[in-house]
């Protein structure tokens, strides 16, 4: 997981492959060239004013998480909307 890097901006999610570069201009990546408001290229300031986050996000983050998400119910609204 990416909590293990020892700088956030060596993960793999801020290579071409993924979403593109960080900071700036978007300008590599499947969202190159893509427009946002006001006809401008889209941008990115992942570490605005020179903070960044205290931490990436981590295995015990997303246990958490899990605890809120239940896949099931997600599943069962959909058939019941599907043969109500």
């Amino acid at each position: 997981m990416d909590y293990y890097l020892p700088l956030p901006s060596d993960s793999v999610m801020w290579s071409s492959c993924f979403v593109g570069n960080g900071n700036g201009s978007v300008r590599d990546g499947p969202f190159r060239f893509m427009y946002g408001g006001f006809n401008s290229l889209i941008g990115r300031d992942i570490a605005r004013n020179g903070t960044c986050p205290p931490r990436l996000i981590n295995k015990d983050d997303i246990d958490q998480l899990m605890r809120f998400c239940y896949f099931a119910v997600g599943l069962l609204n959909l058939q019941l909307e599907e043969y109500g």
